[in-house]
């Protein structure tokens, strides 16, 4: 058997790593989908209500990535990697093991979703700060025809982690009564998270210590190196590269939004409008979730052949003209499974696949290399609160807005999915302008 390279064994735990964290953040989601609205709430609160506020606990987890990702950059810095990675990981799997804990309602009133609401902080801190690792440690050591590709291996951790967290929700919900996965068969996917984040710990540990890991981190380590050199590297970032920030920010709005409408929204939209059982629609979870693997490497490739930033544009440019048609298929499906599979597949799995596996490596490029993992890392988790963390909410109050049609949902993240295809194309201009200045000998961006 052919031994695995120093990148693949990156990769390799990157991805792992990936998943599980994935697994936790966004089990919690499809909870609050399906849930948390209706027991960690008054009984007497309308159901629109509830689900909001429900989906605000979803959002408020957003703010406490970015400053996850600060704390656990410093001590990274000071201590190593190998404390953060165990400090973020008991974090985060603590906080998401506890929530299986929480008394309802019914049992502790006001305390039951204050007490989701501050694990959910917890969780999410501890997840800050990890994804821009991961995409660089893949995109650093991959030949530069390659990058983009290898960019996309940790992206698939989205999916893994919603196809764990959907059939596990599945199983549950398909062995007991409604009344019983309301009590208890939910909280068993958050027991679970615990042997997950030890599993995941000792082989992430493990493969870290081995020798091609570590040579694989050299040159990572030389743009960390870099980056201690520089007191405040987010000023710098601002000062070189300001539009780039602006531009990056307003590409990840289509991410942030497309997703959670079509993956956390449509959950709870398709339960409560459609009729549809929460059984189903993790099973429609687990399908798009499987079919989206392939299609993220394959945009990856795509990337590295007609460009990061072109593959992104195309990509928004679809996500905006399949909006309105996708919505209204599934709102008109008088909740057919079947139906909603299918349009998930074609929106999430494929059209959405060609943002998510071509986002970090479109970062990436923006950067120098002694304050990119500052740049990316900002670009992701600063407006993550807005351009994603609100979203399932707003759909939800959007929805309301329009008597249960789904209209100004679809108008909504067809602008976002416009705008954001505008700036990829500007930030292809200003990529192609400094590439161009690169090769004169007198690079601008």
């Amino acid at each position: 058997m052919k031994k695995m390279t120093s990148l693949q064994k990156v990769s390799l735990a990157t991805l792992m790593s990936s998943s599980v964290e994935w697994y936790c953040f966004l089990l919690y989601g499809l909870a609050a989908g399906t849930v948390f609205s209706k027991i960690f709430y008054p009984p007497d609160t309308d159901p629109y209500t509830a689900q909001i506020l429900a989906y605000l606990t979803f959002a408020i987890g957003y703010l406490a990535r970015p400053f996850g990702a600060m704390f656990f950059g410093y001590y990274g810095d000071k201590i190593g990697r190998k404390f953060t990675v165990i400090a973020s990981l008991c974090l985060m799997g603590g906080a998401t093991f506890a929530i299986a804990f929480i008394p309802d309602y019914s049992q502790i009133g006001i305390w039951a979703p204050i007490s989701l609401l501050v694990l959910r902080l917890f969780q999410c801190f501890g997840l800050g700060g990890k994804w821009g690792g991961g995409i660089l440690m893949t995109f650093e050591n991959a030949d530069p025809k390659e990058r983009a590709f290898y960019a996309s291996i940790p992206q698939l951790g989205l999916p893994v982690g919603l196809f764990l967290a959907s059939l596990i929700m599945g199983v549950m919900t398909y062995h007991l009564p409604e009344q019983e996965f309301l009590k208890w068969g939910w909280r068993i996917a958050f027991g679970v998270s615990a042997s997950l984040i030890v599993i995941i710990m000792y082989i992430r540990l493990h493969i870290m210590e081995t020798k091609d890991f570590m040579d694989a981190q050299d040159k990572a380590k030389e743009m960390e190196e870099a980056e201690k050199s520089k007191s405040l590297p987010l000023v710098e970032v601002f000062r070189r590269y300001p539009l780039s920030i602006l531009y990056g920010i307003g590409t990840r709005w289509v991410d942030g939004t497309f997703y959670n409408v079509f993956a956390v929204f449509m959950v709870s939209y398709c339960v409560q409008e459609l009729g549809v059982s929460e059984y189903h629609m993790f099973l429609v979870n687990i399908a798009f979730a499987l079919a989206s693997m392939p299609f993220i490497l394959f945009f990856g490739k795509v990337a590295d052949k007609i460009g990061k930033a072109k593959t992104f544009t195309y990509a928004s440019l679809a996500c905006a003209a399949f909006t309105f048609p996708g919505l209204y298929a599934i709102q008109g499906s008088g909740g057919n499974p079947f139906v909603i599979a299918i349009v998930l597949i074609l929106g999430w799995s494929i059209i959405y696949s060609g943002l998510w596996g071509v986002l970090g490596s479109l970062w990436a490029q923006l950067f120098e290399p002694e304050i990119r993992y500052t740049g990316i890392s900002f670009v992701y988790h600063a407006p993550s609160f807005f351009v994603a963390g609100i979203v399932p909410g707003l759909s939800t109050y959007l929805l309301k807005l329009g008597g249960g049609d789904i209209i100004y949902v679809a108008i909504f993240t067809t602008a976002v999915s416009l705008f954001s295809a505008w700036c990829a194309y500007q930030l292809k201009v200003r990529h192609d302008k400094y590439e161009k200045s690169n090769k004169e000998g007198h690079p601008s961006f």
